[in-house]
Order: structure tokens, then sequence, then C-alpha cells
């Protein structure tokens, strides 16, 4: 719980924070805050959350109080320009995702080429962003290897047809019977893209409720989900940027000055603005479910 909730305040706090540059209070800007995905034969999933500025007080109440749980949230299929198919998401509440409320579709299933639009109401404003899913690719030669304890993933890349960039995503607190469904990236699991095949190391995301103890290896008893993802161009622009404030926001040797670019543009009376934070983002992705190799645990 805690660290979901320390998840979430990066997440607000970044967006008022990460740049180099310090602004007096009074300039602070209230924006939404999006993350939004849609997958191939999957259903649209929105978290919606208000930033927060750096000097306010951090507790539980006030993060709570930041998410937004009373916005009409609608994904439009306009794959098909005759046959346009809208449904409103229901909020609900899980969990299993950082904000703890997840809006969640149920009729319109992703496809791969499909183009879907959001559009969300929330305070008498609208929103609006559109994505493609791209066709997916998959993990080669998955293999793990002990170190002590502990074990080391690693598996190969291929380039795709499109030279389209992707994410690891994983996570590890489920059980066998309990299918995870959101997963946080890797630690350095966005991955621009690859011209020729390529070995990637699959590091744990960051713990950051206990950061001290934090190793980017797995434990031995612990199986682990993968989720990995094609995403367009933009979606690594957003999450590269997004990992940099993650781990460099508060570096005063590589201090982040820029923050990450957003495709969630506010609808008014004559234009389009840029008027909130996040992504909304479609994925071909693949699952896997990697278990421990004990057989090459040393012996005594």
């Amino acid at each position: 719980m805690i660290a979901k909730i320390i998840y979430i305040l990066i997440t607000l706090l970044m967006f008022s924070s990460c740049l180099k540059e310090e602004y007096p209070d009074n300039a602070f800007e209230e924006q939404l805050v999006v993350e939004g995905s849609i997958e191939q034969d999957g259903v649209a999933k929105v978290m919606l959350s208000l930033n927060m500025q750096h000097s306010e007080k951090i507790s539980e109440e006030t993060l709570r109080n930041r998410i937004i749980r009373y916005a009409i949230v609608v994904v439009t299929d306009e794959t098909d320009s005759e046959n346009i198919q809208s449904e409103q998401l229901i909020c609900r509440m899980d969990k299993k995702y950082p904000t703890q409320f997840v809006y969640m579709g149920a009729t319109i299933i992703g496809k791969v080429g499909g183009k879907y639009r959001l559009d969300i109401y929330y305070s008498g404003r609208q929103w609006t962003a559109t994505t493609t899913i791209p066709e997916p690719n998959r993990l080669y030669d998955v293999t793990t290897e002990i170190v002590g304890n502990m074990y080391r993933i690693k598996a190969t890349i291929k380039p795709n047809a499109d030279n389209l960039p992707y994410m690891v995503r994983c996570e590890t607190s489920f059980t066998k019977e309990d299918e995870p469904y959101y997963l946080p990236p890797a630690l350095f699991g966005i991955i621009e893209n690859c011209e020729q095949e390529t070995t990637i190391t699959i590091n744990r995301p960051l713990d950051y409720e206990n950061i001290r103890e934090y190793s980017t290896l797995f434990l031995i008893y612990e199986d682990v989900y993968i989720q990995f993802c094609t995403m367009s161009k933009f979606g690594y622009r957003y999450w590269s940027l997004w990992e940099n404030c993650t781990l460099n926001s508060l570096n005063p040797v590589f201090p982040v000055d820029e923050e990450p670019p957003t495709n969630i543009v506010e609808v008014t009376e004559n234009a389009t603005t840029r008027g909130a934070a996040g992504i909304w983002q479609g994925y071909g992705v693949s699952y896997y479910r990697v278990v421990p190799n004990l057989n090459n645990l040393p012996k005594n």
C-alpha cells in the first residue's frame, strides 16, 4: 500500500517539480494527470489524478484527495468510420492499481491497427487524445541465472517492421492464480528500438518502500509476470522522460530540465491546447510468467 502511494506521489509531483528552474508557489498550475492504455484483446484502462505542489503537505489523506473518482471517461473506437462505437468507462476500486481507482471499459476490445479516442469530462472541462495499437512483438530465449538466493532474467528482443520502441513491465506480488492487472515499468525497461537482435536484462521495478534494500534481481521463490509492450515513438519519449524524472528529479549533479510530453489536450471553444499531463497509449503486448530454474542452484 505504501509503495503504491509513493508511486502515485512521484507522478503527481513530477509534473510540478522535475524542472531544474524553480518557480514561486503562486506560479503553480493545477493539471489533470492521465495514465491510460488499451492493448490488443484488452479493454481500456485509465487512471486520473491531479498534480500537486512540491511544497504541499504530504499525507495519505492529501494524496487520496488528488485522485479523481467522479469524472466521465469515454473511449471511442474510430477504426471503422462507418461503424464508430463509444462506451463510458466505469470507475471501480482496485487496489492492484497505484491510484487504487481505475476507469475500465467492458465492450470495446482493442485490435491491432485500431484507432481509439479518449475523452475526459471533469469539473466543466474536456480533454481528448487518440492512439493506435501497433503489432505486438515477442521476447525470445527468456532465461534465468541464479545469483546467490536471487536470480536474473535475460531475454532476446528483435527489431519490428516499423522500428518501434519497446517497454518492459513486470511484477512479482501476485499468486499463480491471480493474473496481474497493472504492471509497473521495469527499471531501465524503456527501449528506444533495436536495429538488430539484442539481449536485455529485465530488472525489478524500483521499490520505493524498501529503497535501501532494493535489488534489480528477483528472489528465487518469486514468479515474475512480464508484459512486453510495443508502443509508438511518442510513448518512448513519454516513458523515457518519466523514468528520467523518477530517477533524477532530486539529483543535483544531473538535474532533470525537461518534463515528459503529453498527448492529452484540452478542448476549448476555438481550439485544443495543452491542459493536462500524462499519456493515452495503445500497446501491442505479449505476456510471460517466468519461474526460476532451481536446478541451477549452487550445491552446498
